[in-house]
C-alpha cells in the first residue's frame, strides 16, 4: 500500500482544509473536496472500506483523517475563545460564508425553469431549517441542551450519536456544513466545551465519552449515508439540490434566530464591538466562500467535460 511521499502530503493538505469546514460552520468539507478533486476519490474508498479492498481503502482515507484531526486541533482553542467574546460577529462571520457558497448550489440548478416539486422540496428544506430555530426558542433548547449536559443522563450518549450522525451524512454534501447542522441543532457550543474539560480530571472521563459517541456518530453518518447520499445526486441531482438550498437559505434566518443567540443577546458581552465588526466579518466570509464556491464550481465543469 505504498503511496508516494507528495499525493500523501497533498491529501494530509486536502484533509486540513476538511477539518477547517468541519469546525467552522459555512465552510463545506464537501465543497473543499471537490475543489482539490479529492471527493471521488474519497468517496470510492469509502464504498470499497468494507469489502477485500479494506486496506487499500484505509490507506487511501488515511492522509486525509490525519488532516481533518490536525486542522481541528489547530483552530480549535482560538476559535472557541472568539465564540466565548465576539459570538455575534462570528456567527455574522458563519452567515457570510453561508450566503458566499450559495452559487455552488445554483449552479447546478439554474439550466432549467423549476419544476413544482422543485419548489415544494425547496420550501420544505426552509421550512424545517427555520422551524429547527423557531423550536429552540420556544422550547428553550439552550438551556435545556446545557442542563443534559451538566446532568449527564444515559441517554444523551445515544442523543450525540444521533447528532454525529446527522452532522457526517451532511459533510459529504458539498455545499452543506456538518458543524452548521451541529450549530442548528443547538449542540454545538456545548460540544465545543467539551474539548475544554477532557483536561480536568473530575470531568475528562464524561467528556472523552460524549465525545466518543458524538464521533462515532459522524463517522458512521459518514460511511453509511456518503453512498446514498452519492446517488441521490446521482439519480434525481436536481429534487436534492433544492431540498438543499431551502435548507440554506433557512440557516441564514436559524443561525441568528435560536435560543443561544437570544441568550448571547440577552447577555452584557453583546456590545458596540460587535455591531462593527460582525458585519464587516460577514463581508469577508461571503466574499471569499464566493470566490471559492466559484472556483469549485469551474472545478466540477471541468470534471464533467473530461468524463
Amino acid at each position: 500500500m505504498k503511496k508516494k511521499l507528495p499525493t500523501v502530503m497533498k491529501d494530509t493538505l486536502i484533509g486540513a482544509g476538511i477539518g477547517t469546514g468541519i469546525i467552522i460552520p459555512g465552510i463545506s468539507g464537501g465543497t473543499i473536496a471537490l475543489i482539490f478533486n479529492a471527493f471521488e476519490k474519497m468517496t470510492g474508498a469509502v464504498r470499497t472500506l468494507f469489502s477485500k479492498s479494506f486496506l487499500r481503502s484505509f490507506f487511501t482515507l488515511l492522509p486525509f483523517i490525519i488532516g481533518i484531526v490536525v486542522a481541528f486541533g489547530a483552530l480549535y482553542f482560538p476559535f472557541s475563545l472568539a465564540l466565548d467574546h465576539i459570538k455575534f460577529s462570528m456567527v455574522c462571520l458563519f452567515a457570510g460564508l453561508i450566503a458566499g457558497s450559495l452559487p455552488l448550489v445554483t449552479t447546478k440548478i439554474k439550466d432549467k425553469k423549476p419544476s413544482i416539486s422543485n419548489m415544494i422540496g425547496l420550501i420544505l428544506g426552509l421550512i424545517f431549517s427555520v422551524l429547527i430555530g423557531v423550536f429552540s426558542v420556544i422550547f428553550d433548547f439552550s438551556g435545556t441542551i446545557s442542563t443534559l449536559f451538566a446532568n449527564i443522563p444515559f441517554y444523551l450518549y445515544f442523543i450525540l450519536l444521533g447528532v454525529g450522525f446527522i452532522a457526517g451524512a451532511a459533510i459529504i454534501v458539498p455545499g452543506i456544513s456538518g458543524s452548521l447542522v451541529i450549530l442548528i441543532l443547538g449542540f454545538y457550543d456545548s460540544l465545543m466545551d467539551l474539548f475544554k474539560t477532557l483536561f480536568k480530571t473530575e470531568t475528562a472521563l464524561s467528556s472523552a465519552l460524549l465525545l466518543l459517541s458524538t464521533g462515532i456518530g459522524i463517522l458512521l453518518g459518514f460511511v453509511l449515508t456518503s453512498i446514498f447520499i452519492n446517488r441521490l445526486l446521482e439519480n434525481h441531482n436536481r429534487g436534492t439540490m433544492f431540498v438543499i438550498l431551502g435548507f440554506i437559505l433557512g440557516s441564514l434566518f436559524t443561525i441568528f434566530f435560536n435560543s443561544e443567540m437570544f441568550a448571547w443577546f440577552n447577555g452584557n458581552k453583546f456590545g458596540l464591538i460587535e455591531w462593527i465588526l460582525g458585519p464587516c466579518l460577514a463581508i469577508g466570509g461571503f466574499i471569499g466562500a464566493f470566490l471559492l464556491s466559484r472556483f469549485a464550481s469551474r472545478k466540477q465543469e471541468q470534471i464533467n467535460a473530461e468524463n
